[in-house]
């Protein structure tokens, strides 16, 4: 094999250095919201917490990391520690934005994000945690596409398919609807995939299925099993 140009291998270290720094940005910047949303799912699942104090604990968590973050960036700034006045006033900063978005995630879906205005209305029936990981994603991919949300058995025969007797787009025991579709079509298959690995590494089931194309995304339910 013959051995690279200096400039080839330059050009490969830059790369390398770029690639390394992009991702090491992207992995700042996800923390916060894995922390909240992870961290909650974790707790709901693993730890048999209520989904409230699961979630309350996660934006916490979240809120730390931020404030965290505010304080490297005044020390690196001001090249001075924070004071205890700093701290809190970083903390309320923090805390309050941290609410401030999770309550748009929350409760807040434009209707160039929704199929329809059923999908639309539907949103706030999908769990929680659901919404968050939307309502992030969001952030990073305004064009995102909720096709569909609940559903009926009803629903499945008109699409031509048997009824299922579970299906996680059913109302569950906590109230709400555990799963959601997010339209592929028209996207790429590395926007697809990352879409795919997004939802994994918040603790989501994903499944991309037919009949028409679709990423189907879904919180487990304790204890029982279904899609």
């Amino acid at each position: 094999m013959s051995r690279l140009k200096p400039w080839q291998a330059s050009g490969l270290r830059m790369l390398r250095i770029l690639t390394v720094s992009l991702l090491s940005i992207v992995a700042i910047v996800f923390l916060p919201f894995w922390i909240a949303i992870r961290g909650a799912v974790f707790l709901y699942l693993q730890a048999g917490l209520h989904w409230i104090p699961a979630m309350l604990i996660g934006l916490a968590g979240s809120t730390v990391v931020w404030v965290l973050y505010m304080r490297v960036a005044w020390s690196w700034m001001s090249g001075q520690r924070p004071s205890r006045t700093h701290l809190k006033r970083q903390f309320q900063i923090a805390g309050g934005l941290v609410l401030l978005f999770s309550l748009n995630a929350l409760f807040n879906l434009s209707g160039r994000n929704a199929k329809n205005a059923s999908v639309r209305a539907e949103y706030t029936q999908l769990h929680p945690f659901v919404r968050m990981s939307i309502g992030t994603l969001l952030l990073a991919d305004p064009d995102l596409m909720v096709t569909d949300a609940q559903r009926q058995p009803e629903d499945y025969r008109s699409m031509g398919l048997t009824a299922r007797n579970q299906s996680l787009h059913y109302p569950q025991a906590t109230g709400y609807v555990h799963a959601a579709d997010l339209r592929t079509r028209g996207r790429s298959w590395l926007r697809n995939g990352l879409l795919w690995i997004y939802f994994r590494a918040l603790g989501l089931n994903t499944l991309r299925h037919g009949p028409v194309d679709h990423l189907h995304i879904s919180l487990p339910v304790r204890g029982k099993r279904g899609i």
